[in-house]
């Protein structure tokens, strides 16, 4: 049986980093990622940053916060000790982050928090809410957001997360220019059929994912539950188990916990 990934509020933040996702707080059984931004024009996010203080030990002390809230809620689900299960929330959490040594990456307290208060809405009586709820999908737009960065377009860059937000209708990489210098670069999002890039994998409007398995590859809507998968990027769920999207399942990420 193939491993199921589970999603997290770290996994939530990871879906902004454009790393590869893992889990960060299981309640949203969502993901997180760092790398770049996009911005179909459909939703909002605030930019402000604390500014001036280490984003680096800001996060920790989110990741921190984010296993208390997470294990109030779920520790008894798992049948695991409260302490047990913060140790291993936090350090799944930490290791989902991005890195903080560049230039450029700041942290936003006011989404991090929201992210934490939304967490108790997304899961009741030891199960997740589904995905498409307005309680989980708002929860998931402020734990995108915990991470912005402050480099102008065109400054060279060592990850998206320190990369500027996106303007509506754009994606912003950290992407090797001719020279081969990495760069924060701008792109139009691309519509449902157009032919999408190889190196990135992430240009696609919301709604969509870059499908590998067509030759050229091309825009493709997300798959609902159910739907036959081979990656979990093509689910709206972000989750494919047994070549199958899914909804997140709480039972499994209680044994991601378990295993850390």
């Amino acid at each position: 049986m193939s491993r199921v990934k589970a999603r997290s509020i770290c996994y939530l933040m990871r879906m902004c980093f454009r790393v590869p996702p893992r889990s960060l707080a299981p309640i949203l059984g969502l993901s997180l990622s760092v790398a770049c931004g996009s911005s179909d024009g459909n939703s909002t996010s605030t930019q402000a940053t604390d500014g001036g203080g280490d984003a680096a030990a800001r996060y920790a002390a989110f990741c921190a916060d984010d296993a208390a809230a997470t294990c109030d809620a779920i520790a008894s689900c798992c049948n695991m000790t409260v302490d047990a299960c913060r140790s291993a929330e936090e350090t799944i959490c930490l290791s989902a982050g991005p890195d903080f040594s560049g230039p450029g990456v700041e942290f936003n307290s006011a989404s991090a928090q929201a992210c934490i208060a939304g967490a108790p809405t997304v899961i009741s009586n030891c199960a997740y809410a589904p995905t498409s709820s307005p309680e989980y999908q708002a929860t998931l737009a402020a734990c995108r957001n915990i991470i912005v960065g402050t480099l102008s377009l065109g400054s060279e860059c060592t990850t998206g997360a320190s990369c500027p937000p996106a303007q509506p209708g754009s994606v912003v990489f950290c992407k090797s220019d001719s020279s081969g210098v990495s760069r924060c670069t701008a792109a139009p999002l691309l519509r449902e059929g157009d032919p999408c890039d190889s190196t990135t994998l992430y240009d696609c409007a919301s709604g969509l994912y870059c499908d590998v398995g067509n030759t050229p590859l091309k825009c493709t809507a997300l798959k609902a539950s159910g739907d036959t998968c081979s990656h979990a990027n093509e689910c709206i769920s972000q989750i494919c188990t047994n070549s199958t999207c899914v909804e997140p399942s709480l039972d499994a990420y209680c044994q991601t916990l378990k295993s850390n």
